[in-house]
């Protein structure tokens, strides 16, 4: 009875599971578009506030750093897809064992969406969708399900690892130098 408690409490958890990381990747992808249909004003309202905020925290660090907003804008992509990759891989997961052999899976919807996201950009007004943009999104989804792989892999080898020195083994009576 016990057993099936548990494989029925599990099952439900995998499902749960399933639900929260299938919502974030939708959310994610919505939170995508929605920045990339603000028009060009806005857009750049929001880029200059995040520049103001970044430069005036790197000015209390001992480098002497001035980000421009291209480069908030660049490193607001990457971030964002990178957060894609990795919440699609951790939604992968929960789908199947084989992590390895499905990986390009998250690479693949990463660069459609990113595909996506820049041609819904050319009927923004003020905004166009640029090719290089679409490989520096890839960056960031690459960077991120390199990142869910690599932790998803860690926790895989740690569960391992304590698993297997928690094994009861089988205890020989027999004497090793003693030949049956």
């Amino acid at each position: 009875m016990t057993e099936n408690k548990h494989s029925l409490l599990f099952t439900v958890f995998i499902i749960f599971l399933r639900i929260l990381f299938t919502a974030m990747v939708v959310m994610c992808v919505a939170f995508i578009f929605y920045n990339s249909s603000q028009a060009a004003e806005v857009s750049a309202e929001i880029s200059g506030k995040v520049t103001d905020i970044s430069n005036t925290a790197l000015s209390y660090l001992p480098v002497d750093i001035t980000l421009s907003e291209m480069v908030v804008r660049k490193l607001a992509h990457i971030a964002e897809f990178a957060l894609l990759g990795l919440l699609f891989t951790f939604c992968l997961r929960v789908y199947t064992k084989r992590l390895i052999a499905f990986s390009a899976w998250p690479l693949l919807f990463g660069l459609f969406i990113a595909v996506c996201d820049e041609f819904l950009q050319k009927f923004v007004p003020g905004r166009s969708g640029q090719i290089k943009d679409i490989f520096i999104d890839f960056v960031g989804v690459f960077g991120g399900t390199a990142a869910a792989i690599v932790f998803l892999l860690s926790v895989q080898f740690l569960f391992w690892l304590f698993h297997s020195r928690h094994i009861k083994k089988p205890h020989n009576k027999r004497h090793p130098d003693k030949k049956t």
